[in-house]
């Protein structure tokens, strides 16, 4: 009886199992690149990409169905393809051929939508794991109406942690107005927003301005900033001066809690409520410690 192969067997038949594959992939890419046994031509935008169709149908249940299920396109030599862009293919193709592809600007855009159209099952794969490599705060919201246009729940738990992590430079680009306020709301949620309190502060007041129909979420958003965090020269001067803060009883309750909160300092430690705990603690500590080891040196 064989005995079983010990960890580090296992270990070595992967490896040459995964250079295996890669050798046949490399084979199967060169035949394309030499147009060798090529037995269909795809057409996009007018472009041509002369492929094979076994290595079509073993990815896609599109050019399954095309090719297997009696369509007329199953005799065709050319097929031209409606819905995807020639360079979506072209990334595409490359994917299957090579199971890598270099995605560049708005890339990511052309090679999913072909990806789905086609229903190339590892080309979505590929694109949802290397989705958010080109987001920016200036064009993260293309990538939010993609994610949600194709479903991509994983992309859009992934934009969130984005968004808290660069609120301040969303609100300093101008592009604050284009959050929602289920966006705004996880932001707020996030362990992963680490900016002081006043200018999480300022941030929410300046989303809730932007549009009236915002207005309604201020009690909402507002029970989610940690007011006796912020100091009270910054609570009189920037909180109590906005007039919807003293206007709305809750949210001027939530401003006269936090003065109260500095008034009497000695039972501030008896106070167990998640609005006096800080938020992202070993960042904040880490930056309160460089700046202030920063001044010590200027000194």
């Amino acid at each position: 009886m064989a005995e079983c192969p010990d960890k580090k067997q296992n270990e070595s038949l992967k490896a040459e199992e995964k250079e295996h594959g890669m050798k046949i992939l490399q084979g199967l890419n060169k035949l394309k690149h030499d147009k060798i046994l090529c037995d269909v031509t795809l057409i996009a935008e007018g472009h041509k990409f002369h492929v094979h169709r076994v290595i079509l149908v073993s990815c896609s249940d599109y050019f399954r169905s095309m090719f297997t299920g009696g369509m007329r396109e199953s005799h065709q030599k050319e097929i031209e393809l409606k819905g995807v862009t020639s360079k979506g293919l072209d990334k595409v193709l490359e994917i299957i051929y090579t199971s890598t592809t270099c995605l560049e600007g708005d890339d990511i855009f052309d090679v999913i939508a072909a990806a789905t159209h086609l229903q190339v099952t590892p080309v979505i794969e590929f694109c949802e794991r290397n989705f958010l490599s080109g987001m920016t705060t200036t064009n993260f919201y293309d990538f939010i109406n993609t994610a949600k246009l194709y479903s991509m729940n994983n992309a859009l738990k992934q934009i969130d942690v984005f968004i808290a992590k660069n609120l301040m430079q969303i609100a300093r680009e101008g592009t604050l107005h284009l959050l929602t306020y289920e966006q705004m709301l996880n932001c707020l949620n996030s362990e992963n927003l680490s900016l002081r309190e006043i200018d999480i502060f300022t941030i929410t007041w300046d989303w809730l301005r932007q549009d009236s129909a915002h207005e309604s979420h201020a009690v909402s958003l507002m029970k989610l900033i940690r007011f006796p965090l912020i100091s009270p020269s910054d609570l009189v001067q920037h909180v109590q001066s906005v007039d919807m803060m003293m206007s709305i009883p809750e949210l001027r309750q939530m401003v006269l809690q936090a003065l109260n909160y500095h008034v009497v300092p000695h039972s501030q430690p008896l106070i167990a409520s998640l609005n006096v705990q800080l938020r992202s603690f070993v960042e904040r500590f880490a930056q309160d410690y460089i700046e202030k080891n920063k001044k010590a040196r200027n000194n």
